[in-house]
């Protein structure tokens, strides 16, 4: 179970920093926006479901979401700008697939209940 909790933290971590390098270079150019967008997506994807991709996912979600709160002076580190709304509508879509791709509990149906 420590070995679980490990790899879901360590994922979290990795989740952030690759937030981070994502919205140091979404502004760059197009190319580096196409790397800010499919990097996590292929992350996200390549991860088995379950913890260590929730952890990805929130990670690199909450980052995005730090960084659009901006700070006192009025600066913001994701701009109103067409590459801006990318990053952000990606973060969406990879809190869809994340979220919709956790695994179920299945309930036995051999306990006893009987249906009416």
């Amino acid at each position: 179970m420590a070995v679980r909790i490990g790899a879901a933290v360590l994922t979290f971590l990795v989740g952030s920093c690759t937030g981070i390098a994502s919205i140091a270079v979404h502004q760059k150019a197009v190319p580096w926006l196409l790397l800010a967008v499919l990097a996590p997506a292929a992350a996200a994807y390549a991860l088995p479901a379950g913890w260590l991709r929730v952890g990805f996912g929130l990670g690199w979600v909450l980052v995005l979401l730090i960084a659009v709160q901006g700070r006192p002076e009025g600066d913001f580190a994701i701009l109103a700008t067409p590459s801006g709304y990318v990053l952000l509508a990606s973060a969406l879509a990879l809190v869809v697939y994340v979220i919709g791709s956790i695994p179920r509990r299945r309930v036995e149906s051999g306990s006893g209940a009987t249906a009416a």
